[in-house]
């Protein structure tokens, strides 16, 4: 699968760490965003992650996801995760 990925994204390396992310909310109340990961095209369910939404009012899917990455990669950052492919 990975293979096919690679090659439908004209990628140089076939992607070994792949993460998902998706907003849920009720009528812009109670956000999170939910992030998923997968190691060598198998779920890791360690890597799963529940973030509460805490800066973004309303609903703005794309302001609330913009949350859960700065959340997330800081850290990578701090060298405490790996980075996705």
């Amino acid at each position: 699968m990975e293979e096919r990925l690679q090659k439908i994204l004209d990628l140089e390396h076939t992607p070994r760490i792949i993460e998902g992310i998706d907003i849920a909310n009720i009528s812009g109340s109670e956000a999170v965003g939910s992030l998923v990961k997968f190691i060598d095209g198998r779920p890791f369910k360690a890597g799963y992650r529940r973030f509460r939404i805490k800066t973004v009012k309303g609903i703005d899917d794309y302001a609330m996801i913009a949350e859960v990455v700065r959340r997330r990669y800081k850290y990578a950052l701090r060298g405490e995760e790996l980075w996705p492919d």
